[in-house]
């Protein structure tokens, strides 16, 4: 071939972005003499612009790597050609330009490098308690068999290196995501991949379960919750010897009368919208001695007149308990004489208990 006369061809070269796939290369020739010849290397998916930019009277045309024509013979009049390309192997153009009987030819081999591709084991992370963790791991699909130490971050902070991750829960912060960044390496392309974490605690926060019962007394379970950081809504459901025993309910607070007639576990779980949950449990024994009235039991007595109550025979650091109807404990205290007194300034019924013995009496007090 003869060397093309008066001819000058510009050649660029634009990468907008690093081997994500979809990047952009721009190839224009230039006057590069006959047979010449450049390499570019690019990431599967990337697209390639074939240009063109010449003086008036000069035609050219692409061909690809077995010499079929990509674009017919035109004149370019200080115009421009694109033709989109995204190969996905290694593939050669050729740009062929002639001027009457002069033609030059230039050379592109492309090498397309492969992207990593990897699916992470979850695609989500929820962390349910403050301190909780939970380990990150992928499965590379391309190319086989290798372990990639990846870059994770998270949040855009970069925070470790390595084939896994684990993430640590940090209340209050919500969550947000973590990016892990597959490197590239000498055969393949750079690729990421996005997993949103969230984190979130539902906690009971109080539930005052009193621990014994006479048959006949009503049981009365309550409890207090909520969600940190943000409310969500909350569902709740009551157990008996570990058997759901009613409906679940939402709501941030519960409370149940039950009226059992042995000892009984009874359970309180509950759980918010992300799957996150707390429980609280507690066996309530039987213990009273339903024939004892106001009379000595191993030589101890529970009286009571006008807003107070003396408990006689009581043994120092011994407590006293008192419960309302409703079965909530009111007030306890540890002896520290005998006989010990305690004072109620409201008026009503109310069964006093030595802890931990079988004596238990009903008190009426009065104005």
């Amino acid at each position: 071939m003869k060397k093309l006369l008066n001819a000058k061809f510009v050649f660029t070269l634009a990468i907008l972005f690093l081997c994500y796939g979809n990047a952009w290369t721009t190839i224009v020739p230039k006057d590069l003499g006959m047979g010449a010849t450049e390499t570019y290397t690019i990431c599967e998916g990337d697209r390639i612009s074939l240009e063109g930019s010449t003086i008036n009277g000069v035609e050219g045309a692409w061909l690809d790597t077995d010499r079929n024509i990509i674009q017919n013979w035109t004149a370019f009049p200080a115009g421009r050609y694109l033709q989109n390309q995204s190969p996905t192997d290694n593939i050669t153009y050729y740009f062929v330009a002639r001027n009457g009987t002069n033609t030059d030819e230039q050379r592109f081999d492309i090498i397309v490098k492969k992207i990593i591709r990897f699916v992470p084991v979850i695609t989500s992370v929820i962390i349910c308690s403050v301190g909780a963790s939970e380990m990150i791991t992928t499965n590379v699909t391309e190319p086989l068999g290798e372990t990639m130490n990846y870059n994770w971050y998270v949040d855009g902070v970069l925070k470790s290196t390595g084939p896994e991750f684990e993430l640590i829960g940090q209340v209050p912060k919500t969550g947000g995501t973590i990016e892990i960044h597959a490197p590239t390496t000498a055969t393949h392309c750079e690729s990421r991949i996005t997993i949103p974490y969230m984190v979130s605690q539902v906690k009971i926060i109080s539930a005052n379960w009193q621990e014994t019962f006479c048959p006949g007394e009503p049981v009365i379970l309550e409890a207090v919750f909520e969600e940190q950081p943000v409310p969500t809504v909350l569902t709740y459901q009551w157990y008996e010897n570990n058997i759901p025993i009613e409906p679940t309910d939402t709501g941030t607070y519960a409370m149940k009368s039950f009226n059992p007639t042995a000892s009984t576990i009874y359970k309180l779980e509950v759980t918010n919208a992300a799957g996150c949950s707390d429980y609280v449990q507690k066996t309530i024994s039987m213990m009273c001695n339903v024939n004892i009235p106001e009379k000595t039991v191993h030589d101890r007595k529970i009286i009571a007149y006008n807003n107070t109550v003396k408990v006689d025979g009581i043994v120092e650091g011994e407590v006293i308990s008192i419960y309302n109807l409703l079965g909530v404990k009111i007030h306890s205290q540890k002896a520290s004489q005998n006989p010990e007194y305690i004072t109620i300034f409201m008026p009503g019924i109310y069964t006093v208990i030595i802890e931990g013995t079988n004596v238990r009496q009903k008190v009426s007090m009065v104005e």
